[in-house]
């Protein structure tokens, strides 16, 4: 099922991301208001603007947004994992890996790679172009 010419996991993929760094963002204010802890706050802010850039790069099928995504799922899964067999697990832990499990599983099926990795049309090429967007 497709939704506008992307597939409707990539839109879900993209939302999750983007309403993690929706939640970042206004955890910046939670730090700044009780105790004006400016560190954090400036971390957390620059987490969820980097979240809302992943989410804006996953939306727009740019091949990056994939590697981060996949590396990043990876790297979850295997924490997880690791908590799991040292019997630190909760039932955070098995749906953390079960979502990264899941992520890894979606973005590598060969239809939905395509859409990241194909070479595009010079038709496409060229609307991308006259809307500003080089790449």
């Amino acid at each position: 099922m497709s939704v506008r010419a992307r597939p409707l996991g990539i839109w879900i993929l993209s939302g999750v991301i983007a309403a993690q760094a929706i939640t970042h963002i206004a955890a910046t204010y939670d730090s700044l208001v009780p105790t004006a802890d400016w560190p954090a706050a400036v971390l957390t802010l620059v987490v969820g603007v980097l979240l809302l850039n992943k989410a804006w790069r996953l939306w727009s099928l740019c091949k990056v947004a994939w590697w981060v995504v996949v590396i990043l799922s990876s790297i979850g899964a295997a924490t997880r994992f690791v908590e799991i067999v040292r019997g630190h697990s909760g039932a955070a832990t098995w749906l953390a890996l079960g979502w990264s499990a899941l992520t890894l599983v979606y973005l590598c099926h060969p239809r939905i790679r395509t859409f990241f990795f194909a070479e595009p049309s010079r038709q496409h090429v060229h609307a991308r172009r006259q809307r500003g967007h080089f790449g």
